[in-house]
């Protein structure tokens, strides 16, 4: 039992640097190390019989990132499927009613906005007009219209708290 206990402390480190040479993350080499440990401790009784117990200990680590990389791939290959599935392939009903909950939803944030500032959103993303265009219909600078736009935003992004990318197709979408 006490020649086990040093062989698990003799390449805990060795371990250890083995994997973060291979995967570089500290977290899961930790991880990997606590895992192959615990298989020799496991297999204790057979390794009497081993040759070589470096080659087998490292061989048992290099097999183990392999398993590793092969499920990481099968986990991508599925979510990637699993994307296709849902969001390539989902029917265009679907996205309609999506599409028509999420007006709604914005459209109920909008109502939320001090009325100049709706107004100058509503001509300028849901009407496609320019700053100049805005300023001059409604008799105000331009700067106040890049203001009160500027605050619209903010409040939506806020509001809605979407990420960049979501809120700018969002805003695309307006102007179709």
């Amino acid at each position: 039992m006490e020649n086990i206990e040093s062989l698990l402390k003799t390449y805990e480190n060795k371990l250890y640097g083995y994997f973060l040479k291979h995967v570089k993350i500290q977290s899961v080499c930790k991880d990997f190390t606590q895992d192959i440990l615990i298989k020799i401790w496991i297999k204790r009784e057979s390794l009497a019989k081993v040759e070589n117990i470096d080659n087998y200990i490292f061989t048992m680590a290099r097999n183990h990132i392999l398993d590793h990389l092969r499920k990481a791939k099968i986990d991508h290959n599925y979510r990637q499927q699993l994307h296709t599935e849902m969001f390539i392939q989902r029917p265009q009903a679907l996205n309609n009613i999506i599409a028509a909950d999420q007006e709604k939803y914005i459209s109920r944030i909008l109502n939320e906005l001090p009325p100049r500032q709706k107004e100058i959103f509503e001509l300028s993303r849901l009407k496609g007009l320019s700053h100049d265009e805005i300023s001059e219909k409604l008799n105000i600078s331009n700067k106040t219209v890049r203001n009160h736009l500027f605050e619209a935003m903010k409040y939506l992004r806020q509001k809605v708290n979407m990420d960049a990318i979501p809120f700018i197709i969002f805003l695309l979408h307006c102007q179709l």
